[in-house]
Parts: C-alpha cells; structure tokens; sequence
C-alpha cells in the first residue's frame, strides 16, 4: 500500500508524549492539500488543545516525516516533583488565610468555609 507521502519541507515533525504514549506530533501552517495527506494516515488524531495532528510512532510515519530510529522523546520533567512543590505552596497560602481570617477577626463558620 503505498500512502502519499507529504512535503517534509513544509512539516515539522517530533516525537511527543500524548496521553501517555509515545506519537509523532506533527506542525504545519494550514494547507488543505497538507491536511488531507495527514488525514489519510492510519492512526492520525488531531489534538483541538495543541492544534496539530499526532500519528503511531511507526517506523514507516518517522521515515515518512525524517525521523531517525535514535531520535528519543524530550524527558519529560517528573511530574511527582511538581506536584510536591505545588503542594508545598498551597498550604502555605492555605496557612496564610487562614491567619488572615483569625486576624480580621472573622467568624469561625467563615474560616470553616475558606479553609474547607
């Protein structure tokens, strides 16, 4: 079977993490002809968040758009890490309410609200 294969000159194409697996995440600016090429790949999904179009991780679609069989995925920075330190920022803003609300002189149901 033989898939048209796009201009690579006009298609930027990478390898992304989306939802949790590994896929070729193609940019291009908009060409009707462009669109209906990538929509004629088998696995395509078009991602309306980011704005561009994501394929298998294949290794007809990487020879296909010029990627190499070494090229390897950005790390991804550990999302644990993040998370930790959003939560270390939250509870003391938390705490800092809170001690505004006692400050003010508020009622207790208003600080039970805030802090629930």
């Amino acid at each position: 079977m033989n898939l048209p294969v796009p201009d690579v000159n006009k298609i930027y194409g990478a390898l992304f993490d989306y939802k949790g697996r590994l896929m070729i995440r193609l940019d291009f600016e908009y060409d009707e002809s462009l669109v209906d090429e990538v929509r004629s790949i088998r696995g395509r999904m078009w991602s309306v968040t980011n704005k561009c179009w994501y394929l298998p991780n294949t290794q007809d679609n990487r020879r296909r758009f010029g990627l190499s069989e070494f090229d390897k995925a950005p790390s991804l920075v550990n999302e644990g890490v993040i998370a930790q330190e959003y939560k270390l920022i939250c509870e003391t803003l938390l705490e800092k309410m809170r001690a505004l609300i006692i400050l003010k002189a508020y009622s207790r149901y208003t600080l039970k609200n805030y802090m629930n």
